[in-house]
């Protein structure tokens, strides 16, 4: 059994170095535990004119596993429990 934030967007964050927060125009967190879904929202429209799921994807591709388990807690947790031992 694992419980896990329902906001999932401090996630998505999580994963973004200092770069990738530049070239998204949004700002660098070193621990996303506490963004909640309305941050993270008001984040991606000050950044450029994307839908919601362009934004998403984009971070996606920019994703860095490393940097996610060191700036929110319950991405490692899960992380480490779920997927490391399945790949």
């Amino acid at each position: 059994m694992a419980i896990v934030k329902t906001e999932i967007e401090s996630w998505y964050l999580a994963g973004m170095s200092y770069r990738d927060c530049e070239l998204l125009q949004i700002p660098y967190h070193t621990n996303t535990e506490h963004i909640s879904k309305h941050e993270f929202e008001q984040m991606r429209m000050r950044s450029r004119s994307m839908s919601r799921p362009q934004f998403l994807t984009k971070m996606l591709c920019m994703f860095d596993v490393g940097v996610a388990k060191k700036q929110n807690a319950s991405f490692e947790y899960v992380w480490d429990k779920f997927v490391s031992k399945t790949t």
